[in-house]
């Protein structure tokens, strides 16, 4: 855990925030590294594919801007951008430290945090934390052409150590919202110059960790209920406000407040790096959430009040017994499937790989056929693959189906996207890659038909001069215009307008203009009652209202309102004919806590079944608030599961022990469910009864449940725990994979992990006694032991050892000569037998020197010189002559450990035979480490000698020249799929069905590549890019630029696919220049792989 003196923690909470007056000072000295204006922005235009009818401009390039993360197009026409230098220089990445992981996972705070890097960078926090900032970059169009030729730094000085990346930004009503890491913050221009001289943070403590680069803070909204959106990624946050705490450092979250900050509230949990957020025009809000990199989807997810979408950042660091542990060996991240875990909301859809910018049309500018269409921007960090999604969704009760997405804009590294006033789309380019590049470029899409035309044109115009000379009537007509912004405009100007405004607004509602009109006239009135909460006496008749998008509005502000007045009626409007109305009855039900609501929740979530998940999610969130945990529990008398899933789900929420009492329901999905609510929240008082379902347990029973009854029994402790999980270990009806994991969970008895086994969440267990484990031990000979499965008897092997079972030589003996068993299990039984120096365990070590198993055979070798070294010394020598790969291995091993110049001669004639090139290949590495590790300098000088001579004859790879062959192709594909300093997952999937399509999938690729340039591919990319992945721009003679990828080159032609599927032949002749595009995956993967797991990853390639 994570050890701070008091001082340490006192001093490190004392640093300060960066204030406006130290802003200023730093705007004027402050340069970072931007790159100086060229020509590039324009040219890689070329690779873009447009849809038929669009046009796109280069808006604004570097040095204008440089690294933008996110932007905001204001009404004016100003431009926003949110610009980072503090990537890698100030921001880490704890894949990077994952030395630091534990303390990390235990940060509660940004404190917390900042105290962990005082502990391992105390030296240099100033160096590594303290010198480069964050910034607003403002961009102005000041001669009308339509293009940006002017910029100032808006607001800079985020540069302390807790802070960045700044990742979200927006202007509203001369206020410009800035989430950075780790505050939200409101600026403010008072005096025109381009410049905030106004700064306040709204609230502080996001980022209570370091985690993944990128899972900040942002997606910056307004809603329709004049309320300030927000997401915040998966490194968490615990603020403190005026009511109380605020505390999820475990997962990403989408927050809301009022534009001054207050009323800040948790709205939908369980995310991972929601980046951005858009609202349709009914208010429903979206996000596309990223995926983990480990085989999971992205996902387009619809944001709920009182939901959780199951994500939990400890998640990110399993590996086993599944990668990324219940996230993916439960699928959380999947649409909803049947039986799928109860208390989550799942997607939508899955979509991208990258989901970042977002934004809804709204309304003009665009051809109709985009009309209520998202717009998605899929950033994969290489600009040939990533771009803008196009699509839009179809209502199915009170949730959505995506339809077929399409593209809007292809193959840019878009990393934010928004509506300019103009109609136009604008969406940001990071250029290359995931690092800084000190250029950044925002582009155009328009379509001349529609864009700046028309209905387009006028709402520039009144976008850009505002409504305060419009009358009032005028307002109220205008909240029926096509265009959504002009809308909220005007209802946000009708509530400023005070009484008069107010009484527009109910009339309005009154006489049954547009919907629109009508919706956003309920919106205007629920903004209005937060000063004049009458007004919510005149909205409740509508509750009533015939129109049922009117219907589900008004329970929505009433239920924001906390309007108990309204509870009966809200109450019945849980059995509305619109789901969408019986949707926003059960939140406002919730918020109003009427428990009078109870029964006609649960009939919700009844009639939800497993047909809406939409509708069982808010029907839990209602129970949660509304009902007590002993009505919950005696849910379980209920003859309907979805009533009894409901009520589990709702008492987890409330961490109530009452959970318990779902562990005996009759349907296996009730009984997981409270398993997972017990286990996962956590419900401490509940483990024991968790702990006992163990008795329970049948084959047939999910890894979900046992895998979580298991833990409770390790982490309860005791004798009687111990004892309930050796018997299950021997009980040879359980699955054998559970058996063996709980003699794991046996050998971490005396000292359990800091970790969860099950979510990996820091939950520390004190060490405790190992007493009676040895005894467990060997009574588990009694129990038929000897006869499980080899998984099962390797794991009591291990026992034996952990707790020193020396009354266990005999069976050991029994297993070391079993030739029937597999080689594996019986190197095991040896290793035990020489560790806990079993009687006889020499002559047994001595016999199987001659064993027919080249495994058991290697464990001898190994051992041997520990019982006998002049023994072992001639033997080695004929092993290393003519025996097997795994035997000469073992003796490179044992002769690392023997002192004397024998084995330095050894080592010497073995070194002769690489220099001889008679040494296999699968050896060197073994051969070359182990005589490096040698105490004698001649040795140690030879082995560097050789690995210079090969650096200096390719200083590409002549370091992984012993890496080629020799490793173990099953450790590689763990390596591969695990790693979290490589994450190969992330770009490259093993076969064309697994959706990335940021690099090329693997399958084959051990045909295409030899060894060597599969080696290259990892350490220097860009020096052989996969056929078919190689793109070039081109240059022509008629100064036309063409991108794309080669398909195919001769003397006299070169075919290109272009980024719309088209392909081009092109004269060479015709071709004045050509520039290589970079590989987007980074250079330098080299040095997260040690020189074994380069062999491990290389044999696991090459045999694909």
């Amino acid at each position: 855990m994570l050890l701070l003196t008091s001082a340490l923690a006192c001093s490190v909470a004392a640093i300060p925030q960066t204030d406006a007056a130290a802003s200023q000072e730093t705007e004027a000295t402050y340069q970072p590294q931007v790159v100086e204006a060229s020509e590039e922005g324009r040219e890689a235009m070329a690779r873009f594919s447009v849809p038929e009818g669009f046009v796109v401009e280069l808006f604004a390039a570097e040095p204008l801007l440089a690294n933008p993360v996110a932007f905001h197009a204001a009404n004016n026409g100003d431009f926003y951008v949110a610009e980072t230098f503090r990537l890698h220089k100030g921001v880490t990445d704890i894949r990077e430290h994952l030395d630091w992981l534990e303390d990390d996972m235990a940060c509660q705070t940004v404190a917390d945090r900042v105290a962990m890097f005082a502990k391992w960078d105390g030296d240099q926090l100033d160096e590594l934390y303290g010198v480069e900032h964050d910034r607003i970059k403002l961009l102005r169009d000041t001669d009308g052409d339509g293009l940006a030729d002017w910029s100032a730094v808006y607001a800079d000085g985020f540069s302390n150590y807790a802070t960045g990346i700044g990742s979200g930004v927006l202007e509203f009503g001369g206020d410009v919202y800035f989430a950075c890491v780790p505050d939200l913050w409101k600026l403010r221009d008072t005096d025109g110059d381009g410049r905030a001289d106004q700064r306040e943070a709204l609230s502080s403590g996001y980022g209570v960790r370091v985690t993944l680069l990128g899972h900040d803070l942002h997606g910056l909204q307004v809603g329709s209920d004049g309320k300030l959106y927000f997401s915040c990624g998966d490194r968490g946050f615990t603020v403190e406000t005026p009511d109380g705490t605020i505390l999820h450092p475990d997962t990403g979250a989408v927050l809301r407040c009022n534009l001054d900050g207050s009323d800040l509230e948790v709205f939908h949990t369980g995310l991972r790096n929601p980046q951005e957020l858009a609202f349709d025009k009914y208010g429903n809000l979206f996000s596309g959430d990223n995926n983990s990199d480990g085989g999971d989807q992205a996902r387009w997810v619809q944001i709920v009040e009182g939901a959780d979408s199951g994500w939990r950042s400890s998640y990110q660091w399993i590996e086993e017994p599944v990668l990324r542990g219940p996230w993916n060996d439960e699928l959380l991240w999947k649409p909803h499937f049947e039986g799928q875990a109860a208390y989550i909301l799942p997607p939508i859809a899955n979509l991208g790989n990258g989901p970042s910018g977002l934004c809804y049309n709204p309304g003009s500018g665009l051809p109709p056929g985009y009309d209520d269409y998202f717009f998605l921007a899929d950033f994969r960090g290489d600009a040939n693959y990533s771009g803008i999604h196009a699509f839009a969704l179809a209502s199915r009760g009170a949730s959505f189906d995506l339809l077929t997405p399409g593209r809007l804009i292809w193959s840019t590294l878009v990393t934010d996207v928004d509506f300019g006033p103009d109609g136009a789309i604008y969406f940001s380019d990071w250029v290359f890659g995931w690092n800084m590049t000190g250029k950044g470029r925002i582009y155009r899409a328009s379509h001349p038909e529609f864009t700046g035309k028309g209905v387009s044109r006028g709402v520039a115009q009144m976008l850009k001069t505002g409504l305060e000379e419009t009358t009032t009537v005028g307002l109220l007509q205008l909240l029926a215009h096509v265009d959504m912004r002009i809308r909220q405009m005007a209802q946000f100007a009708l509530v400023a307008r005070g009484e008069d405004g107010q009484q527009a607004l109910l009339t309005g509602l009154e006489q049954g203009g547009s919907e629109m009109s009508r919706l956003h006239c309920i919106w205007g009135v629920g903004m209005a009652a937060r000063e004049e909460p009458a007004l919510l006496e005149k909205l409740h008749p509508y509750l009533k209202d015939p129109a049922a998008e009117v219907r589900a509005q008004v329970a929505r502000v009433l239920g924001d309102a906390r309007y108990r007045a309204a509870s009966g009626n809200l109450t019945r409007a849980l059995a509305d004919p619109s789901a969408r109305v019986r949707m926003y009855a059960a939140i406002a039900c919730a918020r109003i806590a009427d428990e009078r609501a109870t029964e006609a929740l649960f009939a919700l979530a009844r009639g939800a079944a497993d047909d809406d998940t939409v509708l069982r999610s808010v029907a839990i969130y209602g129970l949660e608030r509304c009902a007590s945990a002993e009505v919950l529990g005696a849910a379980t008398r209920s003859s309907n599961i979805y009533a009894r899933l409901a009520a589990t789900v709702a008492l987890r929420r409330q961490g109530s022990p009452e959970a318990a009492r779902f562990l005996f329901d009759p349907d296996p999905l009730v009984v997981v469910e409270a398993a997972r609510a017990i286990h996962d929240v956590p419900i401490e008082a509940a483990f024991p009864a968790l702990a006992d379902a163990l008795e329970r347990v049948t084959k047939d029973d999910s890894a979900a449940l046992v895998r979580r009854v298991l833990n409770a029994n390790l982490r309860l402790g005791g004798a009687q725990r111990s004892a309930a999980l050796a018997a299950f270990a021997a009980d040879g009806e359980q699955q054998t994979v559970f058996r063996a994991d709980a003699l794991r969970l046996l050998g971490q008895w005396a000292a359990p992990k800091q970790r969860d086994d099950v979510v990996s969440n820091w939950r520390p267990i004190a060490a405790r006694s190992d007493e009676g484990l040895a005894a467990i031990t060997t009574g588990l000979l009694g129990y038929g032991v000897l006869d499980a499965p080899a998984s099962v008897l390797e794991r009591w092997i291990d026992l034996t050892v952990i707790y020193s079972v020396m009354d266990t030589g005999g069976a050991l003996i029994q297993i070391a000569q079993d030739r029937t068993r597999r080689g594996q299990t019986r190197r095991k039984a040896l290793e035990a037998l020489e560790q806990l120096s079993s009687p006889g365990h020499e002559a047994v070590l001595r016999a199987s020197l001659f064993d027919p198993d080249a495994k058991v055979r290697a464990a001898a070798l190994e051992a041997l010189p520990r019982i006998d070294p002049e023994e072992a010394l001639p033997l080695f020598k004929a092993v290393l002559e003519s025996g097997q790969l795994a035997e000469r291995r073992a003796v490179y091993a044992a002769l690392a450990r023997i002192d004397g110049f024998e084995a330095d001669a050894l080592f010497r004639a073995e070194f002769g035979k690489i220099r001889m090139r008679v040494l296999p290949a699968e050896l060197q590495l073994d051969m070359l480490e182990a005589m490096y590790s040698r105490p004698s300098q001649n040795l140690k000088l030879l082995v560097e000698k050789l690995r210079q001579e090969r650096l200096d004859f390719d200083p590409q790879l002549g370091a992984w020249q012993d890496c080629f062959f020799g490793g173990d192709a099953e450790e590689g594909e763990r390596i591969f799929r695990a790693k979290a300093e490589t994450t190969c997952l992330r770009c490259h999937a093993l076969d064309e069905t697994q959706g990335t399509a940021v690099g090329p999938a693997l399958q084959g690729v051990g045909a295409r590549l030899t060894r060597r340039q599969l080696c290259q591919s990892i350490v220097a990319p860009n020096a052989r890019i996969s056929p078919g992945y190689e793109t070039v721009l081109l240059v022509l003679d008629d100064e036309s630029v063409l991108v794309g990828r080669v398909t195919d080159e001769g003397s006299e032609f070169i075919t290109l696919l272009m980024s719309d599927g088209a392909t081009e032949e092109i004269a060479v002749a015709t071709i004045i220049e050509r520039r290589p595009d970079l590989s987007a995956m980074p250079d330098g993967l080299g040095q997260f792989l040690n020189h074994r797991e380069m062999r491990d990853v290389i044999a696991f390639l090459a045999q694909l």
